[in-house]
């Protein structure tokens, strides 16, 4: 239930029969203690950064399952303030820090913080000692001050307090003007102490912009083989990147599997961005790295898999390196980055349908593998290897299906079952999908391998809208009398589905269009005397 194929087809199900009925068996046969448990989820505002363009984030995910929770299963969520809006689906007290200046007790913790440090270390307490004499007075006059610039803030305290055990910040008087004022002069701060000179941080900065663009955290190895591949020649030689990497290692932190990932998500947003009036040194150009990226993807040994070409995708088009070219060759860019993916990669169907890209599909990069050359006819590992544009009009995607359309998708194609894209879309209840294959000539009267049509499919799911709105349109019989007789037979046969069914509403709904489109219902069939009748006793003969 957990593999990465289950939690992609359907997250819910796959985090209710995979964590919570566990966790509820182990507590029922007491193999977990009876006591409240909680998870932590730190940083909620983090799964917004590579936001998908369907599909869920983790806020909006847990919003959606907290209803599934056993009451002794408890969640801890933290989000930044500035992105308090994701977390406004979520039933949870709240706690501001941001309101340390009312609550007593968060102003508590952050002062037991700071005497905590102050106490354990004797270089703290020798580097805020005015005149050699770190009284009580001097270290709550300090601590006051360090809680008023924190705003509540951990990390400003914790790089504040590190900048004095190390001897980088000394208290010479009492107005604490060499104290930083906020975070982004504590990282100004270390990184003029890293980089003495320009041309220091020019040496790292291609570093820098490989880990900003990186989708995922990269290890050493993989870092070094993205940076030449930023060279035609002269290559940077693995001593000297290793002497770099050394020198950045408190700002890219070496996980325990090997990746660097930015000490703090604040260190990687001052990189790329600074507000109105604040010192431009040491920023970053991620698009720098996407390229680079983008080049080493290009130029790996052996065939790219299917995520390895959407991540090439995503580089390509966010390092835009074509920019501004068309005027002067007149062949516009996206051409330019269609022919680039064209030549580097040969499996573009197979990332196109890819399962991911099925249910959380990028329509940005899923439009350049389309003009790559992708098949838009591709069929996929799911739903009866049914075609890319019969899945994407099963789960509702309007955006991606409209796409494969303008790239040419058939509009008839079929699964394996027989069910075409508007048999899925019916099915599914998404009217504006069963709308658009309308207008694009679809038949209406199509019948799967079970001989159901669309009208079928939309009343066994209980979709009046979608009924109405198919039984409106002219079926592809040859002549009124044609017309008329499929839509008869494929009412008569969403009568019997609707009743099977239990849709009381729909049934109504079908027996008030039988007399405007004077549909003679067979009183003995068994499979709707029995079901009608029994299942709806109260819809009137």
């Amino acid at each position: 239930m957990l593999s990465l194929r289950s939690c992609v087809q359907d997250p819910m199900a796959a985090f209710r029969r995979g964590v919570l009925e566990p966790l509820a068996n182990l507590r029922n046969e007491k193999k977990i203690s009876e006591e409240d448990h909680i998870i932590l989820i730190d940083g909620l505002n983090e799964a917004e950064f590579h936001k998908p363009d369907y599909g869920d984030t983790i806020a909006s995910f847990i919003a959606k399952i907290i209803p599934k929770f056993p009451p002794w299963l408890k969640l801890v969520v933290t989000v930044r303030v500035s992105l308090m809006e994701i977390t406004s689906l979520l039933p949870f007290s709240k706690i501001s820090l941001d309101d340390f200046t009312e609550n007593k007790e968060i102003t508590d913790d952050l002062n037991s913080y700071i005497q905590y440090r102050i106490n354990s270390s004797k270089d703290i307490m020798n580097n805020i000692s005015l005149n050699g004499k770190a009284d009580p007075g001097t270290v709550t006059k300090l601590s006051s001050h360090l809680i008023s610039r924190s705003q509540g803030s951990y990390l400003y305290l914790k790089l504040t307090l590190d900048l004095f055990e190390r001897g980088h910040l000394v208290i010479k008087s009492a107005s604490y003007k060499v104290v930083p004022v906020s975070l982004a002069e504590l990282y100004q701060l270390q990184c003029n102490m890293k980089f003495m000179t320009n041309s220091a941080f020019e040496r790292s900065l291609p570093i820098f912009n490989v880990a900003l663009a990186s989708l995922h955290p990269m290890t050493d190895e993989q870092l070094f083989q993205a940076i030449n591949a930023g060279h035609v020649r002269g290559e940077l030689q693995w001593e000297d990147f290793r002497q770099r990497m050394e020198l950045l290692s408190c700002f890219l932190i070496k996980r325990r599997d090997k990746t660097r990932m930015f000490c703090h998500p604040s260190f990687r947003e001052w990189l790329v961005w600074r507000a109105d009036g604040e010192s431009t040194d040491f920023l970053c150009d991620p698009r720098t790295g996407h390229a680079l990226m983008a080049f080493m993807l290009s130029r790996q040994e052996g065939k790219l898999n299917r995520q390895q070409t959407m991540e090439l995708g995503h580089h390509i088009l966010k390092a835009h390196i074509f920019k501004g070219l068309s005027k002067k060759t007149g062949v516009p860019s996206s051409v330019l980055q269609a022919l680039w993916i064209s030549c580097s990669a040969d499996g573009l169907s197979a990332a196109l349908a890819s399962l991911r890209n099925l249910y959380t599909p990028n329509v940005k990069v899923s439009r350049l593998l389309m003009l790559g050359g992708a098949n838009v006819n591709y069929r996929t590992e799911v739903l009866n290897n049914a075609p890319v544009l019969c899945v994407q009009c099963h789960l509702g995607h309007h955006e991606i299906a409209s796409l494969l359309l303008e790239f040419g998708a058939s509009v008839d194609v079929v699964s394996e079952n027989g069910m075409s894209p508007l048999c899925f879309s019916a099915a599914g209840g998404h009217l504006g999908l069963v709308m658009l294959l309308c207008k694009r000539g679809t038949k209406v009267d199509h019948i799967d391998k079970s001989g159901q049509c669309a009208l079928v499919h939309a009343a066994l799911r209980g979709h009046t809208e979608i009924i109405q709105y198919l039984l409106e349109l002219e079926w592809s019989g040859e002549g009124q009398q044609q017309d008329c007789s499929l839509k008869n037979k494929a009412l008569q046969q969403a009568l019997i589905a609707a009743s099977s069914m239990g849709h009381t509403q729909v049934v109504r709904a079908l027996l008030a269009l039988k007399n405007e489109h004077a549909v003679q219902i067979d009183s003995h069939d068994t499979l709707w005397g029995e079901t009608a009748f029994n299942m709806i006793p109260n819809v009137e003969t």
